[in-house]
């Protein structure tokens, strides 16, 4: 890969030295990319603000020996909603914090990756209550995880293929629901409730909570995917107690 211009969005940065720092960027066409951002630090940068977290650009990047050098940044999204309200702060954290875990670089799956990141990080600035705020995030983290081959399956249980049962079991091993029959004979069954595996059905079709879901059954419903997510992790994220406390 020479000399690349590519839209992405900032994960994280750290310090380099005086004036310049290390970006962690999610790129549109090559996935996960760390990059320098060379005099970033100076107040007259005119890469500034645009490296900060939560920022989407086009980025023109020069390739370097170990770490590619960003040479220019137009702006595309700095979500600022986002970055004045905690509670979208440790959301699009938590959000973050996904996209790091799962990406690599060069993904095959970048492009959809991406837009997916995108979205989400619009529909959290643009969210007026919790509920509009929290069934994004869980329509994020279906949306990744199937992205990245980990799809949770809803219509059917995945032990014997049974479509007829009204569901209220879901293997966190095996990443979907599990009829009657089939509850003793699975590991790290999760107890829930039809109206769980209902929104999560939902979810997958429709931008917006339906009124007909309880506000603390969609919060049931987020902690459900988060446990299984971070199963599938196979890390300790560290976003969760934030939310949580929340």
């Amino acid at each position: 890969m020479a000399n690349y211009t590519t839209n992405a969005i900032n994960l994280k940065t750290h310090n380099l030295n005086e004036a310049d720092k290390i970006i962690t960027l999610y790129s549109r066409d090559y996935g996960l990319l760390k990059c320098v951002a060379k005099g970033v630090k100076k107040t007259k940068s005119r890469l500034g603000g645009k490296m900060d977290m939560f920022v989407a650009n086009t980025i023109f990047a020069a390739k370097g020996k170990s770490l590619d050098v960003i040479c220019q940044a137009d702006l595309l999204d700095g979500f600022l909603p986002i970055k004045k309200d905690y509670t979208k702060l440790s959301y699009a954290f938590y959000c973050t914090e996904l996209i790091s875990s799962f990406a690599v670089e060069n993904d095959p799956n970048s492009k959809e990756i991406y837009d997916i990141f995108y979205t989400v990080l619009g529909d959290i600035s643009a969210a007026k209550t919790d509920e509009e705020l929290i069934w994004a995030v869980i329509r994020f983290k279906l949306e990744l995880i199937e992205e990245v081959g980990y799809a949770v399956q809803t219509d059917f249980c995945v032990k014997c293929n049974n479509d007829t049962d009204e569901f209220s079991n879901f293997s966190i091993e095996m990443g979907g629901v599990i009829c009657n029959s089939c509850r003793r004979k699975v590991y790290r069954i999760s107890q829930t409730c039809p109206e769980s595996i209902e929104i999560l059905r939902y979810a997958k079709k429709i931008q917006m909570p339906h009124e007909k879901f309880a506000y603390d059954m969609i919060i049931s419903t987020f902690n459900l995917l988060s446990e299984y997510i971070a199963f599938r992790a196979n890390k300790k994220l560290k976003t969760p107690g934030m939310i949580g406390s929340i």
